[in-house]
């Protein structure tokens, strides 16, 4: 008898191996006709020694791959909820701005570009195109983000995401485009579900967890509830995010118009050294960008490549000299320094600095660390023996 034929996957659409379709209700998945529980109980006694608090400490897992460290990364979940006439689509889009150039947004400072997918399912064409002249303005010309409003792409496109077909049109995207962050503005738009149900959101919340698994960052914008204090609908759509910002307008009288107050309704990336990027503020954009109430306006344009590799430089020797035994600098200061080939590592590691395709270290990315290492030097740091260390004392 000839083999059955396995019929393909209903949706058969060409998407990466990590992008491929996890639902196993579609699977057919072959059992053992006689399961041993002893084996099965011996196997998992296996996995789960090597997971132990211990063991942990040890597994090979890459450090998150930050857009903003210790505030946003491509594994992040974040939700920004406001009011309506908040703000909280030129938030959103000068947040993606400022990821997709390697800019700055309030207390953010990107480590470096990312592509970005922007999924606008509730402005008109003609809102959007002045937000994202607003936007541009900023931030400058880039092609790492594309939006996509439904009143400029086909009709068969942006499809509701809990549809399979919006599910299969989302990964076809996402394999066209190969995002490193996703925003969804807003989450009432690009679905058809009763938001008050938690059990109608599930399936897109499964789908937004396999976008993660895939090291794809996402934003989603949400309206707030009637009382102005959280998202609209059930809260179990929070609970897998790990920051929710909160936008709403002033009170009545209470400061000018045109402000907005952030506030975090949830932080979960926050520690004593990430704090002030989890700042409650009163924000309001102006022309150049966002800005705090009562402090000077940051830049947001993109720092040079240059002054960029410097940041990345100083970052990393701090974080290895608090590490580092404390020693004496050239007047018997107390310092800590820093072996070259250790910063150098330190900053490969955390993507600052790109290896070959054959692992090695291309001389146009050693010429940028020595000259970021070159425009410090005698201002912010000091070297000797192929040790460095910062001018200023950090102990």
């Amino acid at each position: 008898m000839a083999d059955e034929e396995v019929p393909k996957d209903i949706d058969d659409h060409p998407i990466d191996e990590r992008l491929s379709f996890l639902d196993q209700s579609r699977v057919v998945i072959p059992m053992p006709k006689k399961p041993d529980p002893k084996a099965d109980i011996k196997a998992m006694s296996e996995i789960m020694s090597g997971l132990t608090l211990t063991r942990w400490n040890k597994l090979d897992i890459p450090p998150r791959d930050w857009a903003i460290e210790g505030f946003f990364s491509t594994t992040s979940r974040m939700m920004i909820v406001g009011q309506t006439g908040a703000g909280k689509t030129l938030f959103s889009l000068d947040l993606a701005a400022a990821i997709a150039t390697g800019g700055r947004m309030l207390d953010w400072v990107v480590k470096r570009p990312m592509r970005v997918l922007y999924l606008d399912g509730e402005a008109s064409a003609e809102t959007m195109k002045e937000r994202t002249e607003a936007s541009l303005a900023v931030y400058g010309e880039t092609d790492n983000l594309v939006i996509l409003n439904r009143d400029v792409i086909p009709d068969d496109w942006m499809r509701p995401l809990n549809f399979d077909e919006g599910e299969a049109w989302l990964l076809k995207a996402i394999e066209a485009f190969r995002p490193e962050v996703i925003v969804y503005d807003s989450i009432a738009f690009l679905t058809l579900i009763d938001l008050k149900k938690a059990e109608e959101w599930t399936r897109v919340r499964e789908l937004m967890n396999r976008i993660t698994a895939s090291k794809i960052g996402q934003i989603l914008t949400h309206h707030t509830g009637y009382e102005g204090t959280r998202s609209y609908g059930d809260a179990t759509k929070e609970w897998n995010q790990e920051t929710v910002i909160l936008l709403n307008k002033p009170e009545p009288g209470a400061t000018a118009p045109g402000k907005v107050v952030m506030n975090f309704g949830k932080a979960r990336n926050r520690t004593d050294k990430t704090a002030h990027l989890f700042r409650d503020l009163t924000i309001k954009r102006h022309d150049t960008g966002w800005g705090v109430e009562g402090e000077a306006q940051k830049d947001a344009k993109p720092a040079t490549l240059n002054l960029r590799m410097q940041h990345f430089f100083l970052e990393c020797l701090d974080r290895l000299a608090d590490k580092a035994e404390a020693s004496v600098g050239f007047k018997g200061e107390p310092v800590r320094k820093v072996r070259l080939p250790e910063l150098l590592a330190e900053m490969i590691d955390r993507g600052h600095v790109n290896r070959g395709d054959k692992g090695q270290i291309p001389s146009t990315e050693r010429s940028r660390f020595n000259r970021a290492k070159d425009a410090l030097m005698n201002k912010s740091i000091t070297e000797k023996g192929g040790l460095v260390w910062r001018i200023e004392a950090r102990l």
